[in-house]
């Protein structure tokens, strides 16, 4: 029997209902820490400051631009901002100085951040990187505590990482032969690279994947179809091994958590439920076991080794994996226990490793080629760098070795791939929780806030934000000047020279110091492994930049828009290289060609220069996409005799343009000078015994002397580019 409700008890209902989703939403919006500013129309949405990140990151890529743009909002270098519903705040510092001394010096205060854990604990639960500092956090430290050392960086993992890096040099020659001066991206090269490098380091054996996308591409003589010179060109792709694909899989599984509002929730689901993350656990389970075994094996019978002795490690060590099973059966024989070879400790570990082995490289190699590209003055200095302080490496036509690398010392290098890393914005924050009731700048941060330290704020690739010196800690005040600040102007600019030092006596020195950057973090709590990271950058890096010089990418595949993840990487990362391409066969002609060469260009250029032949030349010339030059800058190359009946091109012009095919081709429209460079260039190799598909070792300056030669104005006809380069300076 139905009862009807009065007006009355329809009233009150009403009321109190609207009265509970009141008090509903009121418990549901942020709770802003009294004290530290916030945005104000943030506190009152239940998402708080979240449709306002995600609108960012629809108009802008990614969303931390928001929260750094946001300190200049309020105008304050300490701030709240509500990222989680229903979470606590997360009191955002954009300060260097005080971010420093909080890593560094405050360790009793603040300690790893319980986010890094929701990241981590679904995916590798026994690794130390997302352990609070203890006990456990040491035992495991100490673990893998040999795998940072000199003596295996230097020894073991540096020669897997240069053997490595030759296979990805391999690979680019052959895609460069087949583009044939058409750009080609390499995000996925160096992701592929770096990890197949961290993976020889880790585990002892190369996976192949380089190698089987080389052996694939080297089966075309060319590719047909091939795009307009301002488009990107695709290659055919290889499989990769089955557990190689796994680690790939498993490792980009990780950014579903950090663009999650509920990360551990969230990765716990995707990876016992997502197929292609179910079964990839099972086969790098399967993978990590059967190489741990292999381990155990090699080395039960020699459980008393003692690898502090340099001489049984330079014997037995050939790994990480044999460092960590090495170092694992020799605790536990001092400890009196068994040992734990086969465990979840271990293989959490060993997977770390190549995850967070290979993510911050290849980022910081994809920051590295696009600022390079970009800058080209800047990869000029790097690769004259290079070439100076290999010397003997540069007269044998050779790579550096290994050991050369490892021991150098340049500074230019070392500025370079610091500024990458600042530049790059490779992690875009730092996080710590606080211990217990702390004061930051004057304000009260509750126990178990979460603190972001912003890398891509003020005082680091922007102007920073004024603080009372009398609201720092005491312990940030007593550190004042040890790390400096950079100039205001031209933060946002790439410069490696804001790392350099010159000294009284006229020298140059990287002083690491010179200004703020915290992309590896820094105190005890700092990335694990940012040796083994600086050592595969350098080595990969300059291997690089001594074989291909990096030519400008079109417009369209320039722009520096980036995507966030576990880092910040670029979405366009191209390489253009095109003196790889040109000449295949062409040795007769080119034979032929450099001999009456002198013979036309002598004619050419004094009738260019002729007041009354060059009305006639000149528009002959620049009709077929030339410039007439002068003669001090045409090819000058010098041999030397090596032999009876070998010669060896010693040194060439350095100002040519890159080498261009001998006629010109539909739809190329910015030719450089016919001259002899690119024969001249095939006859050297040929008579050296190179392949004509690799690039010549010995410095160019294809790029930037072609976009000089074809700017010049009437009057600078015939200024030689080094002269126009001089005058321009």
């Amino acid at each position: 029997m139905a009862f009807p409700l009065s007006l009355q008890s329809l009233g009150i209902l009403t009321v109190t209902l609207i009265g509970i989703g009141y008090f509903i939403r009121r418990s549901l919006l942020p709770k802003p820490i009294p004290g530290i500013p916030y945005k104000k129309a943030s506190a009152n949405r239940l998402l708080g400051d979240g449709l306002d990140l995600l609108k960012w990151k629809a108009e802008h890529g990614e969303m931390f631009g928001y929260i750094a743009n946001l300190a200049y909002e309020l105008n304050t270098p300490i701030f709240q901002i509500f990222a989680r519903p229903g979470g606590k705040p997360w009191v955002v510092l954009a300060d260097h100085r005080e971010a420093h001394d909080i890593m560094v010096r405050r360790t009793k205060d603040f300690d790893r951040s319980k986010f890094f854990g929701d990241i981590w604990v679904p995916v590798v639960p026994e690794m130390h990187a997302h352990m609070p500092t203890g006990e456990e956090w040491r035992a495991h430290r100490k673990l893998l505590g040999d795998t940072m050392s000199n003596s295996f960086l230097n020894e073991v993992a540096g020669p897997q990482m240069w053997e490595s890096t030759q296979n990805l040099i391999e690979l680019w020659r052959t895609k460069a032969r087949l583009a044939k001066g058409r750009p080609f991206a390499v995000a996925k090269d160096l992701h592929k690279g770096a990890l197949d490098i961290t993976w020889a380091a880790t585990f002892g054996f190369e996976t192949g994947s380089a190698k089987a996308q080389t052996k694939l591409l080297s089966s075309f003589s060319k590719l047909d179809h091939l795009p307009d010179f301002d488009e990107a060109i695709t290659f055919p792709t290889a499989a990769d091994p089955p557990a190689f694909e796994s680690i790939m899989t498993l490792s980009n599984g990780l950014g579903i958590g950090v663009k999650s509002l509920m990360p551990r929730i969230h990765l716990h689901f995707a990876y016992n439920t997502y197929p292609s993350l179910v079964a990839a656990q099972k086969v790098k389970e399967n993978m990590i076991q059967t190489e741990l075994k292999k381990a155990v094996e090699k080395f039960s019978e020699k459980s008393d080794l003692d690898i502090d002795n340099q001489k049984n490690f330079g014997a037995h060590m050939r790994s990480a994996m044999d460092i960590v099973i090495a170092r694992e059966l020799q605790v536990a024989r001092k400890e009196g226990r068994a040992p734990n070879l086969l465990g979840r400790t271990i293989q959490d570990e060993l997977f770390g490793f190549l995850i967070a082995g290979h993510e911050t490289t290849s980022t910081t190699l994809s920051w590295a080629l696009k600022f390079l590209t970009t800058h080209q003055p800047v990869q000029t200095r790097l690769r004259s760098e290079l070439r100076n302080h290999f010397s003997c490496a540069t007269e044998t036509g050779t790579s550096p070795t290994v050991s050369e690398i490892t021991t150098a010392n340049i500074p230019y290098l070392d500025a370079v791939m610091e500024e990458t890393t600042r530049c790059g914005l490779i992690t875009v924050s730092t996080i710590r929780q606080a211990l217990r009731d702390v004061y930051i700048l004057g304000h009260l941060v509750p126990k178990d806030t979460e603190v972001l330290m912003l890398n891509n704020g003020p005082g680091n690739v922007m102007p920073a934000l004024p603080v009372e010196e009398g609201k720092r800690s005491k312990t940030s005040q007593a550190a004042k000047g040890k790390v400096g600040d950079w100039d205001p102007e031209g933060i946002d600019k790439y410069d490696p020279e804001r790392w350099l030092v010159r000294e009284k006596g006229g020298g140059v020195v990287f002083n690491i110091n010179a200004g703020p950057t915290h992309g590896f973090g820094a105190g005890p709590r700092a990335c694990f492994g940012r040796r083994w990271a600086n050592l595969e950058l350098k080595i990969i890096l300059l291997l690089i930049i001594w074989n291909f010089e990096l030519e400008p990418t079109p417009e369209a595949l320039s722009n520096f828009t980036a995507e966030e993840g576990m880092t910040r990487w670029p979405k366009q990362c191209y390489f253009l290289n095109s003196s790889a391409s040109e000449y295949d066969g062409y040795l007769p002609v080119a034979i032929s060609y450099l001999a009456i060469w002198p013979l036309f260009s002598g004619f050419f250029i004094t009738a260019a220069s002729s007041p009354s032949l060059g009305p006639w030349v000149r528009p002959h010339l620049s009709s077929r996409g030339h410039r007439p030059r002068a003669a001090s800058s045409t090819l000058s190359p010098t041999f030397r005799a090596t032999s009876p009946i070998t010669l060896r091109l010693v040194s060439v012009h350095h100002t040519l343009p890159r080498p261009q095919p001998l006629w010109p081709r539909r739809g190329f429209a910015a030719q450089a000078p016919l001259g002899p460079g690119p024969l001249v260039s095939s006859v050297a190799a040929l008579v050296q015994g190179r392949s004509l598909a690799r690039p010549m070792v010995g410095p160019t300056a294809a790029a930037s002397a072609q976009q000089r030669a074809m700017s010049m104005p009437e009057d600078d006809m015939f200024t030689s580019p080094l002269q126009a380069r001089s005058r321009d300076q």
